[in-house]
This record gives structure tokens, sequence and C-alpha cells, in this order.
């Protein structure tokens, strides 16, 4: 496979200020996490759930896990995306932050920005349907009018992460998976199927209340 210097490598982040304090009672997850990782470095992809209630550490969790993992020698992109409540309704909102992470957007980067940032998408390889799609969906707050619009959106995701992996190990870090719009849900599936032929691990977090059937194989 040949080298595309050009593909926006998500930069080297700074160590959360959380990460100051340790992190107690989770070291069974974070060796779940670590292992997960080595597989994927290892080119068997994989993806773990962990589910807890509200402030039991979910979200802390994959921050542990980023800070360790920044921390250590191992050459990983990290595409932290966060559902959030507000966008539960809005159709595509997670996939939207799945590409701005694969972009280099910041976590808290309004879904509007992802418009701004598709010419760093070309680098993946996506076509012009998709981008468009991408666009449209950014900055109109909608998926299209029908199946195909939903269906660019959701390969465009997968596609960026599969083109990521084969330049690094590619983690995906999905908090709170129970918000997630049912365009991008569709999205997170496709992924989770694609997964075990990458370079790449899903990391989800979600409360216990979520419908877990469309997560079959996490």
């Amino acid at each position: 496979l040949l080298s595309h210097p050009e593909i926006p490598v998500p930069p080297a982040r700074a160590l959360p200020t959380l990460q100051k304090a340790p992190l107690m009672g989770r070291e069974p997850e974070l060796r779940e996490v670590g292992a997960c990782v080595a597989r994927a470095v290892g080119g068997k992809g994989g993806a773990r759930l962990f589910i807890g209630e509200p402030g039991l550490g979910r979200s802390r969790l994959l921050a542990e896990s980023d800070a360790r993992l920044g921390a250590s020698k191992q050459q990983v992109a990290w595409l932290p995306v966060h559902s959030r409540p507000e966008e539960r309704q809005r159709p595509g909102a997670g996939v939207l932050r799945l590409l701005g992470a694969a972009s280099g957007l910041s976590v808290d980067a309004p879904l509007g920005a992802v418009a701004q940032a598709v010419d760093r998408l070309r680098a993946f390889g996506l076509d012009e349907p998709s981008l468009e799609a991408i666009r449209d969906c950014a900055a109109a707050g909608d998926a299209g009018s029908g199946q195909r619009s939903i269906h660019l959106l959701n390969r465009a995701g997968v596609q960026c992460v599969s083109v990521l992996s084969y330049e690094q190990c590619t983690v995906v870090a999905w908090d709170d998976v129970q918000w997630c719009d049912d365009v991008s849900r569709q999205g997170l599936a496709q992924l989770l199927e694609a997964v075990p032929q990458l370079a790449a691990a899903v990391l989800m977090t979600a409360s216990p209340d979520l419908e877990s059937d469309w997560l079959a194989n996490a």
C-alpha cells in the first residue's frame, strides 16, 4: 500500500487535565481497551461497548485510554465522537462528528464546521456525490431527502476510518452512543461490520437504557 501524506491524520493531542487525578477501579476495563487496541495494531480490528450509569466514569474511561495511548510509543490515530441528547433528532449528526474528527476538528466543534472541512476529506478518496451529501447534511441539518444521501454519508464515515487505518492504527472512541441519531446508528453498525478487516478499534460507551439490538456486533 502506498503512503498518503496528504491524509489529515489527527494531530497529537494534549493530555486532558482530568488525567492528573488517577482513575480508580477501572483497571480491568483499561486492560480490555489495551488488548483491543493491541490486536488492532496487529491488523485484527474489533469493538468494545462499555455500559454504565451516568456519573460512574464512562467518559473518563475513554479519556484515560486516550491519555495512556498518547503517553505510549504506539502510533494510534484517536477519533473522538460524542453523541449528545440535543442531536438525537438531527439525522446524521453522529457520522458528521466522526467525519469532523477524521478531518482534524475538535470534538466540540459545531456540526456546521464539517461543511467547511469537506476539502480535507477529499484526501480520503471520497467522491463528489459523497462530499456533496456531507456538505448538505452539515449545512442544512438533514441527511438529504432519500436513502441514497444516507447511504453516501454513512459510507463516507466507514471509508475515512478504513483509509486512515491503512496509515496507522485508528481508534474510534464513541461516547454516549445511546444518544446516537437513527441515521448514524446505521453508520455505526456499518462501521462495526467493517472493522474486523481493519487495523482499527471502536470503543463505545452507553447508559444501561441503550437499545442495543443494533450493536449486536460489539
